[in-house]
């Protein structure tokens, strides 16, 4: 078993935001689309590895404001935009998640991804 990997990503766009209805159907949105971009820099910069194996992932979330928000609501833009990055093969791999939120913290937002080889 590989050793985990920790990942400081922006923090994540909301599923009320990342979708997008057009004409040609349900789309992903400009926001959403640019947070993936980011994403993708954040892991190569910091050293981005591919994982093909079931993951367990520990997700920490600082949010921006002392606005009240659902964890689960940032959670589907997070795991593309990891895969999208070519961390995971597929989000299917996640097998284990936890996700804990954090009060607002001067100068600390964003997500805490740590990704554990199972």
């Amino acid at each position: 078993m590989s050793a985990s990997v920790c990942y400081w990503l922006p923090w994540p766009v909301t599923v009320n935001a990342y979708y997008r209805s057009t004409p040609g159907g349900v789309k992903i949105s400009s926001r959403g689309r640019a947070f993936a971009n980011e994403v993708e820099s954040c892991v190569h910069e910091q050293g981005g590895m591919r994982l093909s194996c079931r993951v367990s992932l520990r997700v920490e979330l600082y949010p921006q404001t002392r606005r009240k928000y659902d964890a689960d609501n940032v959670l589907k833009s997070l795991l593309d935009s990891l895969e999208k990055a070519g961390v995971l093969e597929n989000d299917e791999q996640v097998w284990d998640l936890r996700v804990i939120k954090h009060d607002k913290e001067d100068g600390v937002c964003g997500a805490r991804v740590t990704i554990t080889p199972i």
